[in-house]
């Protein structure tokens, strides 16, 4: 079955339960932030479980990570009232008995930090993009979902050994906007993936300004349509655009850069190299959110560098645009689509309820597929 049939016949055998189901989820305690060590410092979370404590009853895990507001409390939210959302679906798991449901906290350096012992980074593209902590050069971003998942399938102590959740079969690495960014982005890069054991992991990238790219094409520009490289080298060109990207920003050394694409990688991405970059996400199974009102090329904080706009007009343009250059570029590619009707720019109701699409997030998020 080809990617958007599979989309849309997934969602069509949901619909008609969540339709049905009538759930008030709509209010929810976010919690107290709680400290994770990574390495010899601390990353904030919310969390519906505490990690320390073993569970035979955990089968599923969802990393939720914020956007650019830093709003983790609020992500969190959003992640247990997606939970609650999903309870109601009667999907194969009950999420909000059987889930540990984790919204990480990643710090800049103008923000308050609970103490001294925390991690943090210089900006926002350090911690969107897998850069190192500013209080330690061998933790990145990226290193603490690392680590959240190596406790996830860790052992109990070191004097016992048993796995502390020994039936978790699948962790769900999400989130939106900036959060979006991050994790197509760790999708490609991060080596637990494969490597655990019989257990799965997945990705929900929602919504975000960007995706990363695993050569030097790009859609064209003119809306002629496909894909080619923007811009023309040598002596023999007419001028500095190739067919198609007449009129497009110009960044010729900077387009394929990191985060956008596989040059100049940063240390996290560049301890694996490029082809194995483009191995890892071609084969991992990612899912793409985009609402379908999160059209407008001039929302806030939408990437307008020239980099993004390369990738199209705005977000909802190039989701699609990125789905389509996977089906040309790399057939067979585990990426697939799903567009979220009547939303805009917002994480709630992609997660949770938007109006006319209610629970699409929660099914993708919860449902066992």
């Amino acid at each position: 079955m080809n990617r958007p049939t599979f989309a849309l016949a997934l969602m069509a055998s949901l619909v008609p339960s969540m339709a049905a189901a009538q759930v008030d989820c709509l209010h929810v305690t976010p919690g107290v932030e709680r400290p994770f060590l990574v390495g010899s410092r601390y990353v904030g979370y919310y969390g519906s479980h505490d990690l320390n404590l073993a569970s035979t009853e955990v089968k599923r895990a969802v990393i939720l990570v914020h956007g650019l507001h830093r709003h983790a409390a609020d992500s969190y939210a959003t992640l247990v009232t997606s939970a609650c959302v999903a309870e109601g679906q009667q999907f194969t798991i009950h999420p909000t008995r059987e889930t540990i449901l984790l919204a990480p906290h990643f710090l800049r350096d103008d923000d308050d930090r609970p103490s001294d012992n925390y991690h943090y980074w210089e900006n926002d593209d350090h911690w969107v993009g897998g850069y190192h902590s500013e209080v330690s050069p061998a933790v990145s971003s990226y290193g603490v979902i690392d680590a959240f998942i190596n406790h996830l399938v860790g052992r109990r102590s070191r004097l016992d050994l048993k796995r502390r959740y020994p039936n978790l079969e699948m962790i769900v690495v999400a989130g939106h906007s900036a959060g979006g960014q991050f994790t197509h982005r760790y999708a490609a890069t991060n080596s637990r993936d494969g490597n655990l054991a019989g257990i799965r992991i997945r990705y929900v990238v929602a919504n975000p300004s960007s995706y990363l790219y695993l050569d030097d094409q790009r859609p064209r520009f003119d809306g002629s349509g496909g894909f080619g490289v923007p811009y023309c080298a040598g002596f023999s060109c007419p001028w500095i655009w190739s067919p198609g990207f007449a009129g497009a920003p110009v960044c010729p050394g900077s387009y394929n850069d990191w985060r956008y694409g596989l040059v100049d990688l940063n240390d996290y991405a560049g301890a694996i190299g490029a082809a194995t970059i483009r191995d890892r996400l071609v084969n991992r199974n990612v899912t793409v959110l985009v609402g379908t009102e999160d059209n407008d090329p001039h929302a806030d904080f939408l990437d307008i560098s020239c980099p993004g706009k390369l990738q199209g007009p705005n977000r909802y343009d190039r989701g699609h645009n990125f789905l389509d250059y996977m089906d040309e570029r790399f057939p067979g590619h585990r990426h697939w689509i799903v567009n979220v009707d009547g939303v805009e720019h917002n994480e709630f109701e992609m997660f949770v309820a938007p109006v006319g699409g209610a629970g699409t997030g929660a099914a993708i998020l919860f449902y066992d597929f």
